[in-house]
């Protein structure tokens, strides 16, 4: 289900039902990577679709693109992060050792993830309008931004809040994370020097179990 005005609907049926992939979007297109279907399938755990969300309703469909290499990449869901015309996913959540890629969506081509990204993805992330990525280490509650110049990380904040981080949604300068089972989320403004942050609470009794974005309206 997707938010393309005020109201959710559904976008076109996979072509094969699947869960533990990698999902995600660029430039107004819509991806998904791997997965596993009712059971394994080495084609599905291969492929990689794409939906074009820019084209009218009656055209939408999934297209085959180029498929990993491998069916080993799927473990569990996992979200993949649009970057400077690319989709960047690791192969397991959280603070443990893991596989990256990255696919080219106009090269329609995979390659390896670059070895300094790789090493700082230490937990949940998000990007930024598709031009900066930004992730939060589960263990040290550590908000990082990503320096592709010169493959690392930049440590923006830490903060004990921020430990546990489940969601990571940025847009307008905000950083936003989910944390504590839903319970809480975290505000992180990163254009202040040094970043300031404040905590949001759901109403009594709720929490946060849906995705979340910021609205460019907001």
């Amino acid at each position: 289900m997707v938010h393309r005005s005020v109201l959710p609907f559904f976008g076109p049926p996979f072509t094969s039902p699947r869960r533990w992939c990698a999902t995600g979007s660029v430039h107004g297109r819509v991806y998904v990577a791997s997965g596993v279907g009712s059971r394994y399938c080495g084609k599905v755990a291969r492929s990689m679709e794409q939906w074009d969300f820019r084209q009218q309703g009656n055209h939408w469909r999934w297209e085959a693109m180029t498929p990993l290499k491998d069916g080993r990449f799927s473990r569990e869901p996992i979200e993949a992060i649009g970057y400077k015309g690319k989709l960047y996913m690791v192969n397991v959540k959280g603070n443990a050792p893991k596989e990256g890629l990255v696919y080219d969506v106009e090269e329609n081509q995979w390659n390896d993830i670059p070895r300094g990204m790789l090493a700082g993805w230490n937990g949940t992330a998000g990007s930024m309008n598709e031009d900066a990525i930004y992730v939060v280490n589960e263990l040290t509650g550590a908000l990082s931004e990503y320096d592709c110049k010169n493959d690392s990380w930049k440590k923006v904040i830490e903060l004990p809040e921020l430990k546990l981080a489940e969601q990571i949604a940025a847009g307008r300068g905000r950083v936003c994370v989910v944390c504590a089972n839903g319970k809480t989320v975290v505000v992180v403004d990163v254009t202040a020097r040094p970043a300031r942050f404040w905590v949001v609470e759901p109403p009594q009794g709720q929490q946060v179990v849906t995705s979340v974005f910021i609205s460019t309206t907001m």
